[in-house]
């Protein structure tokens, strides 16, 4: 069992971001055993910092095991039920980390097996329950927009797509919806045109920034001639 009751913050952060780096290279039964003692270390009496950490933590050595093992950690813990749990009912301040844990579990081509897909459906839908639900500020639910993409969670464009276009939302939360729009994959007429108007918006350079990023991640003819053209200021 992880004992981290008397290290130093820093240190147990320390700790667990050399964890997340070593998870891939993990022999599955150790990750399963890494899995489930910090998940039985990470009670609600830590420092949110270290929850927190500890919930991305989480979510890549699930990811890892989704790619690369025979699913164990989702046989033998309850990790992905305590992350799904965490994101949509944890405290305010570690439920960004949470969701963030979740998407990275399903980012970078988890395995197609059956055990892997009904993971990925979770995790999905749990990005368009907090965009759709999630209490808190706009930097709060920016983090399920940032998952949402991580996570291919295509059932939240519509979600996405509104929050980019709502000019009272906060710049850096529809800067990352334009982005995640990107990280979908494919595209419509109508989210092509937001994010066209996004390149050209004025509120915050980090929205038109995200944008122009979504934009060259999708396979739209001409959308290079039009931002160059508006580079050139045409």
């Amino acid at each position: 069992m992880l004992r981290m009751k008397r290290i130093p913050d820093a240190v147990q952060c320390a700790a667990l971001i050399a964890i997340a780096q070593r998870a891939s290279g993990m022999a599955s039964p150790a990750r399963v055993d890494m899995t489930a003692a910090l998940r039985a270390a990470l009670n609600r009496g830590r420092p949110w910092q270290v929850r927190g950490l500890g919930h991305i933590t989480l979510g890549v050595l699930l990811g890892a095991e989704l790619r690369q093992g025979p699913h164990g950690v989702l046989d033998d813990t309850d990790v992905l039920y305590f992350l799904e749990r965490e994101a949509r009912k944890g405290p305010s301040i570690t439920r960004p980390f949470s969701a963030l844990g979740l998407a990275l579990a399903a980012y970078d081509g988890p395995s197609s097996s059956r055990p892997t897909a009904a993971a990925l459906r979770g995790i999905r839908e749990t990005m368009r329950w907090g965009l759709r639900h999630a209490r808190g500020s706009d930097q709060v639910v920016g983090a399920y927009a940032v998952g949402a993409g991580l996570s291919q969670a295509e059932g939240a464009r519509p979600l996405l797509l509104g929050m980019l276009q709502d000019v009272n939302r906060d710049f850096v939360l529809r800067g990352h919806c334009a982005l995640a729009l990107g990280q979908l994959g494919r595209t419509t007429a109508d989210v092509t045109a937001a994010l066209l108007e996004a390149t050209r918006e004025r509120v915050s350079p980090f929205i038109q920034q995200q944008a122009v990023r979504a934009l060259s991640l999708l396979d739209i003819p001409d959308i290079r001639r039009e931002l160059v053209a508006q580079l050139a200021g045409k």
